[in-house]
């Protein structure tokens, strides 16, 4: 094919002008491509002559080339003659049409964008001659065109270039075809390849010690470019890292780097986390240069990511819920101890302690990471990991002030009975909270400071003791304390009883001992209050009406709120029942009769009731009957009884018996009827007295009124007779009689005669009724009453017609010239039918698609009406006719869908009628499953394994209920007795289960679930640590939970149960770890029992913690100089040895036991040397020695402190005899004298004089 050619060309030489300069060729194209030539000039009427160059330098005509434009024409040098009609000028130019050339296409890019991803193919194109527009279309291998989208960039055009781009084409050969504006065409092949696989090379430089920073190195290879885009993001922080000296573009991606091809790059000074490379190469950004931004987004499927994690070693530090720090446990005890357990940095640690403020680091214990037997003071710890990485603290042991108990205060008890006894006892020192035991049960006073209340104590002797948290005794050791109470109080009360009804003359009175008096008892009903002062008291109420009555009685000391300071009582006055009686009344029914009753019931009071009548008001008690509960054959009148019960107590009421007035007939009117046959005469009558209603009879016959008016009765629409009346009450009470006779005349009754009409057809409107009238009183008007229409017929015998009528029934309304009275003998009526055939009409009988998606619908017509036979003609728009159906009266096999029929009888009048056949929507199951903890795995089902508390609750739909359920099972399922036609299933083992079903149609769908189980609850606990101490509490028991748990992620409760367990100790742990230890156990037997959130268990086998069989214990043996240890003041010559025994010692070879020693003399001359880890001292001077024993486990020591005594230091004093400051009295003489005063040493001295 040929390439695409750049249009037109203005031929070179200068057009010839006319005179008029303007006329002139204004536009000129030459087409190489369609090989033709236009000029369009400025004026209308223009003639035109065409040459072409022979090649020879002369031009010759082109014959029939008379048009401006000149057509399929060669390549070669044209002329044209433009002649103006209108003036006669001419003008010319000569064009040169040049061979046409290749329409060219170039591929920027072509090839998948993604290497992984097939669809990601791109295809970048350009034109790079020919003009635009351009019309274009690629093909892929089979011949399909594929659509175009636009370059990344709004607009077609980049640099001066048309660009188009497909996008997310597959891998394979493609053929473009285009067209430019003038028609040059052109084709290409281009071939969507994969690049070479980027490929990622990283290394890291991990810290080494929390909070350092690491390194991260990587290079890029491979893709389609030699450049890459890349950027840096701490997935631990969510947030890019920004990175300096790399060239940077902002995107909506975020900050991307540039990286050359195989560059290495280092970044330095990252913190610990999770990193992630984000890398990028879409070769379309890379030849879009300047008009075309970078964006990762468009083609997010070609970002390459690379996960790097910088790993620090965690923190060093010491776990604080590993850290156990004991105090001294006592005033002046040294217990003290530190247990520290270093975690995070580098294994293997180093410990190095130090002491100070009196604290001191015990032999042999300066490296350790428990420290024992500490005296109070601050102990300071170094610990360095194999990276050097340390970490410092200082801990500090205490100890508490004595523990002393002392008594404050006490309160006897208010009222008997009660419980406010208090003893108030003073604590101070030991370590609180303290524990107290009152009569040897332990007790937790209220607490008021250093004051602790014993409340709510009932009356007796106390003994109150008390220990601090660490079981330190107090001074002195107990209390004794006699709290006393009351008596109770006592009441006696006594009823009364009314002797009438509604009496208020009640008393209740009583006695009132025991409590503290005075006491207050109070009339609960009347609030009425009364004061009783000393014990055994009277208290009496009066003027009560019926009623029970309670009383709250209080006593001096009732402000206390107990209640052994209340009492209450209760007493009843009681009265008999009110007197009263109901009537059953019958008045006289007519006037003057003597036929009234009266019958009185008594009810209440005592029983028995006597009677007494008396009567006014035209009443009279018939004799006999004055005592009678009942009257009889009573007048008119007012009765009154008086009731009096067997106590005397009356009722008195009074009964009136009434009686109608006398029924009388006073006045009556008639009138004449005016029309012939009519009925318009009346008589009125005027009624008074007896009872209503009324009947009314008329020559012996029942009539009734047709008007009431007060006491007027009309009766109206009476024809011409003699009418007599008589009236009698509801009660048939007789009237005075009325009778009229009137005679009333008539004209002639009105006579017509009328004719039918058969229409031809059903619906037709040409329908006539004629006829004529006569009788009455001429002029006539008739009226049809369907219509409204009317006639007037001026003569009796004239006649009437009436067309234009439809079928119907048709009655007409005739009146004479008297008929303004409405009476009917005026007026006649004439009927006649215009008749026609009957509707053309089919009922039809519909079965509708019983299952979803069924074609077993069916129509069944019954045609009626109309002239028979019949002829069906069926259509559809969205069902389907059985083929030989189209004609019959039925059709059957019928999808859903309208189905149009018409009928036609055989007159030609049809009717077109429309039936929907329906079917039903799809049957459907929906399920809804029991749900239990399934912490971070798939839903469970069934809470436990082995359980059956699944349910599969149904929801159907779709389908003709009502429906019918089959279930089944497998797989462990099991269908519950009873429940396999059930809709719901409940009580369900995990497994898999099966429902068929079936709607009211037959129809049926299965659907089948599984409901999951949790593995099984299992494990196992051991002792992970004996106490290696006598009375220790650093034993534990380990916990394992088989198979990785129930299910993944739940949550357990770890249950600790012993007789052991210490107070205070928390027994149970909740966790996700199949893991769990409970530790500081004292000796003893153990079982756990693990629960997890869905109520699963198992308990474990009992796990006993052990312990040697008994303490460190130590007896020294000393020197003994009179009582001294040293035989001399300042003599060092004391010897001292300890016999050990219990704990674990060390063995030695020949199965001897062993421990160590640790002396140090902290008030006493130093320990002699090679005998400081001997279990003896010799040749030791005064003081203080401490010795440390440890035993072959190294945490159980016993710190012992010896005394070792000297006598005091000799003191010798004396005085000389003095004879005038001399000795001797004379020389030569032997009366001289010493006396000597000697103090310390031992009683026993020698004396040596020299």
């Amino acid at each position: 094919m040929l390439g695409i050619v750049l249009l037109l060309a203005i031929a070179s030489p200068q057009p010839v002008h006319a005179q008029n300069d303007n006329f002139t060729i204004a536009q000129v194209i030459v087409n190489a491509c369609m090989g033709y030539i236009e000029v369009s000039v400025n004026v209308e009427n223009a003639t035109y002559q065409w040459y072409r160059n022979d090649g020879t330098g002369n031009f010759v005509l082109l014959s029939g080339q008379t048009f401006r434009t000149i057509n399929n024409i060669s390549p070669g040098e044209y002329r044209v003659l433009v002649t103006n009609t209108a003036t006669g000028e001419v003008i010319s130019g000569e064009y040169v049409l040049n061979s046409p050339f290749d329409l060219v296409a170039r591929d920027l890019f072509s090839g998948l964008v993604c290497d992984d991803d097939p669809n990601s193919g791109a295809m970048l194109l350009y034109f790079d001659n020919g003009t635009s527009p351009y019309s274009y279309t690629l093909y892929d291998s089979g011949g399909n065109a594929v659509s175009t989208t636009t370059p990344p960039n709004p607009g077609e055009t980049a640099q001066g270039v048309t660009f188009i781009l497909f996008e997310n084409l597959n891998v394979g050969t493609y053929t473009f075809e285009w067209e430019d504006l003038f028609g040059c065409t052109g084709t290409k092949e281009v071939v969507i390849d994969a690049p070479i696989d980027i490929s990622v090379t990283t290394s890291k430089v991990d810290p080494l010690c929390f909070g350092d920073t690491g390194n991260i190195s990587f290079s890029v290879n491979g893709g389609w470019g030699e450049d890459y885009k890349f950027k840096l993001t701490n997935i631990t922080t969510s947030s890019d890292v920004a990175l300096g000296g790399f060239p940077s573009l902002n995107t909506s991606d975020g900050v991307y780097y540039d990286i050359g091809d195989g560059q290495n790059i280092n970044l330095a000074n990252l913190a610990a986390g999770t990193y992630q490379l984000t890398f990028f190469d879409e070769p379309l950004n890379n030849i879009f240069l300047g008009n075309f931004d970078f964006d990762p987004t468009r083609t997010t499927s070609c970002i390459v990511n690379y996960e790097i994690i910088i790993e620090e070693p965690d923190e060093l530090v010491v776990l604080d819920e590993d850290t156990i720090l004991n105090n001294a446990s006592c005033f002046e005890a040294n217990d003290g101890s530190i247990q520290l357990t270093p975690s995070g940095g580098t294994a293997p640690y180093t410990i190095s302690w130090t002491a100070s403020n009196g604290g001191g680091i015990p032999t042999g214990q300066g490296t350790n990471n428990i420290l024992t037997n500490l005296s109070p003071g601050d102990y300071s710890v170094t610990i360095t990991d194999n990276n050097n990485c340390e970490y410092t603290n200082t801990y500090t042991i205490t100890e508490p002030s004595q523990l002393l108990l002392s008594y404050s205060t006490s309160t006897n008890i208010s009222c008997n009975g009660g419980g406010d006894g208090v003893i108030v006892v003073e604590v101070i020192g030991g370590t609180p909270p303290y524990s107290f035991i009152l009569n040897s049960v332990d007790q937790t006073p209220q607490i008021n400071g250093n004051l602790y209340n014993f409340t709510n104590l009932t009356a007796g002797t106390y003994v109150i003791s008390v220990e601090d948290n660490n079981q330190c005794t107090s001074n002195p050791s107990g209390i004794v304390q006699i709290i006393n109470e009351p008596d109770p109080i006592n009441i006696t009360i006594s009823d009364f009883a009314l002797a009438c009804f509604g009496d208020a003359d009640g008393i209740i009175n009583g006695t009132i001992s025991g409590g503290t008096a005075p006491y207050v008892i109070i009339n609960d009903q009347t609030a009425e209050s009364q004061t009783v002062s000393f014990d055994g008291g009277t208290f009496n109420f009066s003027s009560l009406v019926a009623g029970n009555y309670t009383f709250s009685i209080t006593d001096a000391e009732s402000s206390s709120g107990d209640t052994g300071c209340t009492a209450t009582a209760s007493a009843d006055v009681t009265e008999p029942s009110e007197l009263t009686a109901s009537a059953n009344i019958s008045n006289s029914i007519c006037f003057e009769s003597e036929d009234g009753e009266i019958t009185v019931i008594p009810a209440g009071g005592t029983a028995p009731h006597t009677f007494s009548w008396t009567a006014s008001d035209g009443g009279i008690v018939p004799t006999g009957q004055e005592t009678s509960s009942t009257l009889s054959g009573l007048a008119a009148g007012d009765y009154q009884v008086t009731v009096l019960d067997d106590n005397g107590c009356p009722f008195i009421d009074t009964y009136t018996i009434t009686e109608p007035a006398q029924l009388s007939l006073v006045s009556a009117s008639f009138v004449d009827v005016s029309c012939n046959g009519g009925s318009d005469g009346s008589i009125t009558v005027e009624v008074t007295g007896g009872t209503p209603s009324y009947t009314f009879s008329s020559n012996g016959s029942l009539i009734a009124p047709n008007n009431i008016n007060g006491n007027l009765y009309s009766f109206t629409g009476l024809s011409a007779a003699t009418y007599t009346l008589t009236v009698t009450d509801t009660n048939n009470c007789a009237s005075i009689v009325a009778e009229v006779n009137q005679i009333i005349s008539e004209p002639q009754a009105i006579t017509h005669t009328i004719s039918d009409f058969a229409l031809a057809c059903f619906d037709d409107d040409n329908g006539v009724i004629d006829g004529t009238i006569s009788g009455g009183t001429a002029p006539y008007t008739i009226i049809n009453d369907i219509s409204g229409t009317s006639v007037n017929v001026n003569t009796d015998g004239g006649s009437f017609s009436f067309s234009g009528l439809i079928a119907g029934n048709y009655t007409f309304s005739i009146t004479d010239a008297n008929g303004a009275t409405g009476d009917a003998g005026c007026t006649s009526t004439a009927s006649a039918t215009v008749t026609q055939p009957s509707q053309l009409a089919a009922t039809a009988s519909l079965s509708n698609v019983k299952c979803f998606n069924n074609s077993d619908g069916a129509i069944l017509l019954n045609p009626a009406g109309g002239t028979g036979p019949y002829y069906f003609a069926w259509t559809t728009s969205n069902g389907t006719i059985q083929v030989g159906e189209e004609t019959t009266a039925s059709i059957t096999g019928l999808p859903p869908g309208i189905y149009d029929v018409t009928i036609t009888d055989d007159n030609g009048c049809d009717i077109v009628q429309s039936y929907e056949i329906t079917e039903p929507n799809p049957l459907q199951i929906t399920p809804s499953f029991s749900s239990f903890d399934s912490g971070t795995g798939s839903t469970i089902n069934i809470s436990c394994n082995g359980n059956s508390d699944g349910f599969i609750n149904i929801t159907p739909s779709g389908g003709t209920g009502p429906f019918t359920f089959q279930w089944s099972a497998s797989n462990g399922g099991v269908v519950p007795a009873g429940q396999t036609t059930n809709q719901n299933l409940t009580g369900l083992l995990a497994g898999d289960y099966t429902l068929a079903l079936t709607d009211d149609n037959n129809c049926t769908t299965t659907a089948s679930f599984s409901l999951v189980a949790p593995r099984v609850l299992s494990g196992t606990a051991v002792v992970a640590q004996d106490n290696q101490c006598f009375d220790g509490s650093l034993g534990a028991i380990q916990t394992t939970i088989d198979n990785s748990g129930s299910v993944d992620g739940i949550t357990y409760t770890y249950e600790l149960t012993g007789a052991n367990i210490p107070a205070g100790y928390t027994t149970s742990e909740t966790t996700t770890q199949l893991t769990q230890q409970f530790e500081n156990l004292p000796t003893g037997s153990y079982n756990v029992t693990v629960t997890d959130g869905n109520n699963c268990s198992f308990t474990s086998a009992t796990q006993t913690i052990v312990q040697p069989s008994a303490p460190i214990t130590a007896t020294e043996t000393t020197t003994n100089y009179n009582g001294f240890n040293i035989s001399c003041f300042g003599e060092v010559d004391a010897d001292l040895s300890i016999s050990v025994s219990g704990g674990t010692p060390f063995i030695d070879g020949s199965g001897n036991p062993y421990y160590t020693y640790q002396w140090t003399s902290p008030s006493a001359s130093p320990i002699p040397a090679g005998q400081e880890t001997t279990n003896s001292l010799s040749g030791i001077g005064v003081g203080r020695y401490q010795v440390v024993i440890t035993d072959s486990t190294g945490a159980c020591t016993l710190t012992q402190t010896y005394t070792i005594t000297q006598p005091d230091d000799i003191v010798l004093s004396g005085t000389t005899s003095n004879y005038n400051g001399f000795e001797i009295s004379a020389f030569g003489l032997d009366d001289g004298s010493i006396d000597l005063t000697v103090l310390g040493g031992i009683d026993a001295q020698a004396y040596d004089y020299l």
